[in-house]
């Protein structure tokens, strides 16, 4: 467990650098530094709205986006750059080669993935895992234990996906109120929506930022059926930015930025616009 209360990752993740020149947390000075005296910071994006996409203007957009277009005010030293990704590999090779030096995607911390990476100590913000379920199943329905006790069915679910991790560790702790798991083949979010609407079962297993978007957003693939669904929060999961393995003194930079704008509430701010409320309150360790 980390000390931080932001994070649960060890601190032998981020070396002390302290030392370092963060004249940091103030507010970026006006007409400000030289060349030399500013480090572009190359952020390589794969899209996933709303955590991160290429909006109508071609610019980046999204809630990642905006944390780390926060965090650069702070940070004198530096200056972010962003650069779209064409699949979710290249963004990867991208950061671990050092061409670009930050990784964006919404991404859970992952053990192996740590191998490659440098996570930082504090994280991007929450994922919000839950239910997506039938409006009219779920009049009465605020929590996965009332959707248990009204008998709510989900749709089968992937065992090599997060989601059964999720509902398995809600069936442990939760003995009187149990979410059957039935195995799926693949993980197809539009046949687990089409069930639904078939009624074939009353909702589906998926995290907060695929509702927000594909339900809310009016590009979203499921945006004619935003009054037939309800999404029951449950669970918060932190993302995280990934760094090159050897920006030591950038990730404990964006820690003390990221503290500064956690504390304020500027990234409750950010995730109350971008997904309706604000998902660290749903992280529980």
């Amino acid at each position: 467990m980390k000390r931080n209360i932001l994070s649960s990752l060890p601190l032998l993740l981020v070396l002390p650098a302290l030392s370092l020149s963060l004249a940091s947390c103030g507010k970026k000075s006006e007409g400000a530094s030289s060349e030399n005296q500013t480090r572009k910071i190359l952020v390589s994006y794969f899209p996933d709205n709303p955590w991160c996409y290429v909006d109508d203007n071609g610019k980046a957009a999204g809630y990642e986006i905006e944390v780390l277009r926060e965090v650069d005010k702070l940070l004198d030293q530096y200056e972010f750059v962003y650069e779209v990704a064409p699949e979710h590999p290249s963004m990867l090779i991208s950061v671990e080669t050092g061409k670009a030096q930050i990784g964006v995607n919404g991404l859970f911390y992952n053990p192996e993935r740590a191998k490659r990476f440098l996570y930082p100590e504090q994280p991007s913000g929450a994922n919000i895992t839950g239910l997506i379920i039938s409006s009219d199943f779920g009049k009465d329905v605020e929590t996965l234990r009332d959707f248990s006790l009204k008998g709510g069915r989900i749709a089968p679910v992937a065992p090599n996906v997060g989601t059964w991790g999720t509902i398995s560790e809600w069936n442990e702790k939760n003995p009187d109120a149990q979410i059957k798991l039935i195995p799926a083949e693949v993980f197809d979010k539009t046949i687990d929506i089409t069930g639904v609407l078939q009624n074939q079962w009353e909702g589906t297993a998926n995290n907060i930022s695929f509702y927000e978007y594909g339900f809310n957003n009016p590009e979203g693939p499921y945006h004619q059926y935003k009054d037939k669904f309800k999404f029951i929060p449950w669970k918060g999961i932190r993302t995280w930015f990934v760094f090159t393995k050897s920006e030591t003194e950038l990730a404990a930079a964006y820690d003390e930025a990221f503290k500064t704008l956690y504390e304020s509430g500027k990234i409750g701010e950010l995730s109350e616009r971008y997904f309706g409320l604000n998902t660290f309150d749903y992280v529980q360790d």
